[in-house]
């Protein structure tokens, strides 16, 4: 196949783990770049339930997994595993995506990227993507807590995290094949 094949993650309003529209809209997209403007068709798409907000994404070359970085942003839920969670999915040749799962979340690391805003059931969002919020507690920690950044060191074993609550980035040997 001429064509790379290419993944991006799309922004879905409300609580994707609430049981609405929000979390069986689709949220992670893996689809054919053509090279030559012609039409091709996607490969798998997942429902955001299985990873909610996302950001950072990087790829493992040599197992074909893509590794996604929950994020915090205004009116969107998180994903099962929290504010703290790396999302894995192995992408075959063809284009087909694996159902994501959490490779492992940064607490468990003793890795503190902060508190949920909305934990607690303060601040709550609704599980329909079409159902209005404010969100308000969420505004003021944008880029102060979560995850920001992530990407794989040449080796493919080092996965590089930003912690937006510590300003760091921490070094994370994931291993070949990613454990």
């Amino acid at each position: 196949n001429a064509n790379p094949w290419t993944a991006t993650t799309a922004a879905i309003n409300g609580n994707s783990q609430g049981g609405g529209s929000s979390g069986t809209a689709r949220s992670l997209y893996v689809q054919e770049y053509a090279l030559d403007n012609t039409p091709v068709a996607d490969g798998a798409n997942y429902d955001n339930r299985w990873i909610g907000a996302t950001f950072g994404l990087t790829f493992q070359r040599e197992t074909r997994s893509l590794l996604m970085a929950a994020y915090l942003k205004r009116h969107i839920g998180f994903g099962p595993g929290g504010i703290d969670a790396i999302y894995k999915t192995v992408i075959s040749t063809a284009g087909v995506a694996t159902q994501p799962v959490i490779l492992f979340e940064l607490a468990n690391l003793g890795i503190n990227v902060g508190t949920d805003p909305r934990t607690g059931g303060a601040n709550p969002i609704g599980a329909d993507s079409s159902t209005r919020n404010q969100d308000l507690g969420v505004f003021g920690n944008i880029g102060k807590v979560g995850i920001g950044n992530i990407d794989l060191a040449e080796n493919g074993k080092d996965l590089f995290v930003t912690n937006l609550f510590e300003n760091k980035i921490h070094r994370i040997n994931i291993g070949m094949p990613v454990k």
